[in-house]
């Protein structure tokens, strides 16, 4: 069996970190989504 799946596109715009919690960066970031897609196929 194979699986087709569009994967769409973004644009991060900004992305700033502005902290540490634990092990794990803390993030404010500004993202846009686009109409632009890869096909992926995936198959056992």
């Amino acid at each position: 069996m194979k699986a087709k799946v569009k994967v769409y596109a973004k644009i991060n715009y900004t992305l700033d970190i502005t902290g540490k919690t634990g092990e794990y960066h803390d993030i404010d970031s500004v993202v846009f989504s686009v109409d632009l897609c890869d096909v992926v196929s995936v198959s056992p």
